[in-house]
């Protein structure tokens, strides 16, 4: 055990002589690994945050089994206001509510505004008030301000303005209530405000979406009902939107590793090309290892110390590039995309990240540092 310590060692010191000696061979090396690493992790990172947001967004829904909105589509609301109350009628429908979410200005900002029936607002947006109170069914012109909606508390002013509102201009709304995080960085930047106020902004009786609520049981017999009470329906039901969100975030995230493995493997061509050269620069060295004792297995440590080294070292500054790089994309993406963009960096993808650069760090470095332990110390001594 005391031996394998103090060869340890000893690899340790030779690897990190050996980088101080080659420091801009040793610095390509890392940065071929930091911009793999970056690349995987940044790019995973805003794919983490695009589950968690779409993840907020459906446990927002959780409450209906199914969605409907208008196939005439467009950007005003088309669903006719009459078919809450034709839904509600049918066999196994439990709840219906409809509401209207759009993109508009709130002062200086670009933010989401989500019209809701206040009595029914549980089924629609099951989240807790923090603040204030919530909103009640004789409400005009208030609102309820997300939890990312900053600068503004219980009892101040806001001013709703857009194309849709037509020539109606900016409308002064009250906060009267602050909600806790919905998991969705959108929707928390928004407001939500009584259904009715924004349909006479809108001047409309429509809606954009209506849920209903109903068991899974009867789900398919109360999207039938749904499209014969309303041909121009389309009927979303909760396992469709899982099962198309997930084959899409599943492609995406096959296309992502994808582009890492690529990325990755000119970091591993780096650091492969790098052992080779040492082990040329450094034959003599090998062949006095040898003939003072040491076995193949001991010089195959000493190369593969160094390369793995570099791969961590790549790999702590990929992490922290990833890290500083996307916090600084986002607010310059947001005006472009009008909305913040999504990213998460949960702990276990920094675990993964540096594993795979030890691993790179180890596959790569493994073939010639096996050749040099094959040269015989006789030719070593001997080589110029």
């Amino acid at each position: 055990m005391g031996k394998q310590i103090a060869i340890f060692k000893f690899s340790l010191i030779l690897a990190f002589r050996s980088m101080t000696h080659r420091r801009f061979r040793t610095l390509l090396t890392v940065g071929g690994v930091m911009i793999g690493i970056f690349t995987f992790v940044s790019l995973m990172s805003i794919t983490l945050g695009m589950k968690e947001q779409i993840s907020g967004i459906l446990e927002q829904f959780l409450g209906a089994g199914i969605i409907v909105t208008s196939t005439e589509g467009g950007s005003r609301p088309s669903v006719p206001g009459i078919m809450i109350d034709q839904f509600a009628e049918i066999e196994g429908v439990d709840a219906v509510t409809g509401y209207i979410m759009d993109f508009m200005t709130i002062g200086a900002s670009y933010a989401s505004v989500t019209g809701v029936e206040p009595e029914k607002m549980e089924l629609a947006f099951p989240i807790e008030v923090i603040e204030g109170r919530t909103l009640l069914p004789d409400d005009e012109y208030v609102c309820l301000t997300g939890a990312g909606f900053v600068g503004h508390d219980v009892g101040d002013k806001i001013y709703l303005s857009g194309s849709l509102l037509g020539s109606t201009g900016a409308v002064e709304l009250t906060i009267v209530g602050k909600l806790a995080s919905m998991g969705d960085p959108m929707a928390d930047s928004g407001i939500i405000m009584p259904l009715g106020t924004l349909q006479e902004l809108m001047n409309t009786e429509n809606v954009q979406f209506v849920l209903v609520d109903c068991s899974i049981d009867v789900s398919e017999s109360v999207a039938r009902s749904i499209r014969d009470n309303y041909p121009d329906a389309m009927v979303i039901e909760s396992a469709e939107i899982m099962d198309t969100i997930t084959y899409i975030l599943d492609l995406i995230n096959v296309l992502l590793m994808v582009l890492a493995v690529i990325t990755l493997t000119v970091g591993a061509i780096g650091i492969m090309n790098t052992t080779m050269m040492n082990v040329l620069e450094r034959t003599r060295e090998i062949g006095i290892i040898k003939s003072i004792g040491g076995t193949r297995a001991e010089v195959v440590e000493i190369f593969i110390m160094e390369a793995i080294i570099i791969a961590i070292i790549g790999g702590i500054l990929g992490c922290v590039l990833a890290v500083v790089g996307v916090n600084m994309l986002s607010p310059m993406i947001t005006p472009y995309l009008g909305m913040p963009m999504p990213f998460s960096f949960p702990p276990y993808l920094f675990i993964i990240a540096m594993l795979m650069a030890t691993l790179i760090g180890f596959g790569a470095s493994l073939y010639p540092s096996v050749q040099a332990a094959s040269v015989r110390p006789v030719e070593a001594l001997r080589y110029e």
